[in-house]
């Protein structure tokens, strides 16, 4: 019998704002203290192009669209990725190349890293009495995905 492995990622925020035109000098600060990181997953939209005279229907694909994706976690005051996907929410236009590492193997190593550009669309944080500090936050995803298997 094998042993089930956990799906476990990362999430990173670029250090240049506002983004460079190409991902290959950027270096990363990792958002800590995440449990889920939902996403990228981008999808496309499908064109009825179907003639009256087609026995079946045809559909043409749309340019991707690389959708949102979903961070939760718990607020770490002194984490420096955190910090700046909280002032991020703040800013108009701060799109910055993003980093989801996917980690599936026993040994946590990188499986499959995801670029891309993206922008913090909204960032919230819920306060109750006597429990750790969740937040949420939802990055709108602008232009390819690249990924990159380990």
């Amino acid at each position: 019998m094998t042993a089930k492995r956990m799906s476990k990622a990362r999430f990173y925020l670029g250090d240049t704002l506002p983004a460079p035109a190409s991902n290959g000098s950027e270096t990363y600060t990792q958002v800590g203290g995440t449990v889920t990181v939902n996403g990228p997953g981008p999808s496309k939209q499908m064109v009825d192009v179907t003639d009256m005279e087609d026995n079946a229907m045809v559909f043409l694909s749309d340019v991707p669209d690389g959708n949102t994706m979903t961070i939760t976690g718990f607020v770490d005051e002194t984490d420096a990725g955190l910090a700046r996907l909280e002032a991020d929410a703040f800013i108009d236009n701060a799109r910055r190349w993003c980093r989801v590492e996917s980690l599936i193997r026993a040994d946590n190593s990188v499986v499959a890293t995801y670029d891309f550009l993206g922008e913090v669309q909204d960032h919230g944080i819920e306060h109750s009495r006597g429990s750790s500090v969740p937040i949420n936050a939802t990055v709108k995803i602008s232009g390819p995905i690249t990924k990159t298997v380990a």
